[in-house]
């Protein structure tokens, strides 16, 4: 009976495991898929459940981030690039724990990168004029990524007074000098 046991959960731990697992399809002009690939990472707003979702052609995406990639992208690099932008900010004297939690709308057409929406949501510096500061460049923000797909998506960055550190050096050689 234990046996029997031990190989319904595994059983059921690979069943679980093959449902979760994300499939990779190849995508190329000549390869029809039966199915649409599954989404790995919902969008942070809603969509209205009764509207189909449009059908796109290879040939318009390919190149374009997807999936894993573009999850990366959104959550990781584009953060730390405002995060460099908000370095430019700071010049020196304040506690290494305080804290900025940022929230801003993305929006990406034809590769072009821009911020239409940026506030505070959490955590205070103590500086009215930093805060600001930092607000205004994550607004001014521009970039150009030929890999990202045309999208409006909200993120958020985490800034940390001691966070700003790796980035002063670039600040410096850009022109910013920032006091330490």
């Amino acid at each position: 009976m234990r046996w029997l046991l031990l190989i319904a959960c595994g059983l059921s731990l690979l069943a679980f495991w093959l449902l979760t697992a994300p499939i990779e399809t190849p995508i190329s002009p000549s390869h029809r898929a039966a199915r649409p690939a599954p989404v790995l990472r919902a969008p942070s707003f809603a969509l209205a459940a009764a509207a189909p979702l449009p059908r796109i052609s290879a040939e318009i995406n390919r190149g374009k981030l997807a999936g894993e990639a573009l999850a990366h992208r959104l959550d990781d690099q584009i953060p730390t690039q405002l995060y460099a932008e908000a370095a430019h900010c700071y010049r020196g004297g304040l506690p290494a724990d305080r804290t900025l939690d940022l929230s801003y709308r993305l929006h990406v057409k034809d590769g072009d990168l821009s911020i239409s929406e940026s506030g505070v949501t959490a955590g205070h510096l103590g500086d009215g004029a930093l805060e600001r500061c930092i607000v205004d460049r994550i607004l001014s923000y521009r970039a150009h990524d030929a890999e990202l797909p045309d999208l409006d998506e909200d993120g958020e960055v985490f800034l940390r007074i001691g966070g700003f550190k790796p980035f002063l050096a670039q600040v410096a050689e850009d022109g910013d000098d920032p006091h330490l």
